[in-house]
């Protein structure tokens, strides 16, 4: 993935709101590679075309994306069934120190009330999504915290997950989401790093 890490690297220093990697389409205007009939493109199965007029070059690269692709697969279905039938206990409630979060500018909120109508009156630096209660997450409540932890970074906050449970925990680290999102095992823990951030006058 070479353009895409390229513009990674330099979309920041480009001041443009937006950059396209063109990929193939360079080969098809210079008329080194040919497009599919028009059945195998209505078919979708354009790839397949394209495989074998070039396969030295991506039967490797399909063979990678293939195997990610299903070794990243079991391992979901693998953390799904194990969140099914031997979901863990719940760690208890944060509420009593809904007074304490206040004082430092925080908002703890139950994933059951997390909604974009929540997310968008949020005026505080911190907020605390409590996943205690729950085994697994829906794809639209993962990018409902994915999208509302980026809102917020840019206002200069930090979004975070306290109480989640072991399968949870390792949902996050398999999609490499704890990079983007911190996870604290209980609300006591959530409470002195924020403390600690709020002293040190930024969200840490």
């Amino acid at each position: 993935p070479k353009q895409e890490k390229f513009i990674r690297q330099n979309l920041p220093r480009w001041n443009i709101p937006l950059a396209i990697g063109v990929g193939g389409t360079l080969d098809f205007l210079a008329g080194v590679q040919w497009r599919a009939p028009q059945l195998i493109q209505k078919l979708g199965v354009e790839w397949l075309w394209r495989l074998a007029t070039d396969p030295a070059r991506l039967v490797r690269r399909y063979y990678q994306n293939l195997f990610f692709l299903v070794q990243t697969l079991v391992q979901l279905l693998c953390l799904r069934a194990r969140g099914m039938l031997s979901p863990e206990p719940c760690c208890g409630s944060a509420e009593s120190l809904q007074g304490e979060f206040k004082r430092l500018d925080t908002r703890l909120i139950d994933m059951e009330n997390f909604s974009e109508a929540e997310v968008g009156a949020m005026t505080e630096r911190f907020v605390l999504v409590d996943l205690g209660s729950r085994h697994w997450l829906k794809s639209r409540e993962l990018a409902l915290l994915v999208t509302s932890a980026r809102n917020l970074k840019r206002k200069g906050g930090r979004l975070s997950v306290i109480c989640p449970s072991k399968t949870l925990r390792d949902f996050f680290c398999l999609c490499h989401l704890d990079r983007f999102i911190r996870l604290f095992s209980d609300s006591a823990e959530a409470l002195r790093e924020i403390e600690q951030a709020s002293s040190e006058g930024g969200p840490g």
